[in-house]
Formats: structure tokens, C-alpha cells, sequence
């Protein structure tokens, strides 16, 4: 690859200094106040946390999608996703799941107040209409949300 090209290809119009190097934070995008992500210290991150939620917590059972459910010591909600590959098969079904059920989570966060949340996909999650899915999330949050009244457990 002598022929002097240079990679990747510069491309025309633009700027009228084409050798004037940006900075590195001039790339990044702005997530000042319109944020949407769910952050650290909103989700389920250790084995410890999902391994204590599936020991203690309360199970709410769906048609395709179960939520176990307890109370936990901060004052806002965590989530934990445990969507396996038996469930849905391909990696882009999974994915697209999980960015559902956060979506619905982020929407519902308010009312679930100090508890962690682990949702587990059964078998058919995947062939559910879209709309159906939000309807079945946001009963389970319904549901999930009046256990919230429960002490944490002091062991």
C-alpha cells in the first residue's frame, strides 16, 4: 500500500483549515441535563446483589416475564436483567429486550422507591407484541411497587 493514499480518506468541503485538530472533548456528546441513561448506581451489578434478590425476594410471575422483587438500604431502585440465551436465542432479540425493560424501568422509576428489581424472561417473551410487552411491564411495575413497604431484611 505504497501508493501514498492516505487512511481513511479525507473528504471534501468542510473545514477551510483542514489541518486544525479538534479536541478530544469537542467529539463527546452533550448529556448535561437530558440524560436518559440509567446510570451505575441504578442497576444490579455484583453477583452478590442478584444471588441476594433471588434468595430473599418476592416473585411476581407475568404471562412471559417474571420480576423478583426486595427492598433494598438506598432510597431509589435497581435493576438486574437475567434474559438467557434459551429464552431468546439470537444476541439482537436479547439486546433489543433489555433495552426495552429499561426503557419501561426508567419511565416507572419514580414509583419504585428502594427496591432491587431482577427481571427474568421465560419462554415466548420474544414472539409478544411490542405493545402488549409495555402493557405486561407496567403491571408488573404496578404490582412490584405496593410491595415497597416492606422493611429490608436486617441479615
Amino acid at each position: 500500500m505504497a501508493s501514498g493514499l492516505a487512511w481513511p480518506p479525507r473528504r471534501g468541503g468542510g473545514s477551510s483549515t483542514p489541518d486544525v485538530r479538534r479536541d478530544a472533548a469537542d467529539s463527546l456528546p452533550d448529556h448535561s441535563s437530558t440524560d436518559l441513561r440509567l446510570g451505575r448506581e441504578r442497576r444490579l451489578r455484583h453477583r452478590r446483589d442478584f444471588v441476594q434478590v433471588f434468595a430473599k425476594g418476592i416473585r411476581l410471575h407475568g404471562r412471559v416475564i417474571s420480576l423478583v422483587v426486595l427492598p433494598n438500604r438506598v432510597d431509589h431502585p435497581r435493576l438486574g436483567l437475567a434474559i438467557s440465551r434459551r429464552v431468546v436465542r439470537h444476541a439482537v432479540g436479547r439486546h433489543r429486550l433489555k433495552r426495552r425493560i429499561r426503557e419501561s424501568f426508567r419511565h416507572n422509576i419514580s414509583r419504585l422507591r428502594g427496591l432491587d428489581i431482577v427481571v427474568v424472561g421465560r419462554t415466548g417473551v420474544e414472539k409478544v407484541a411490542s405493545r402488549r410487552f409495555t402493557e405486561l411491564l407496567e403491571m408488573l411495575w404496578e404490582r412490584a411497587s405496593r410491595l415497597d413497604h416492606y422493611p429490608p431484611d436486617n441479615s
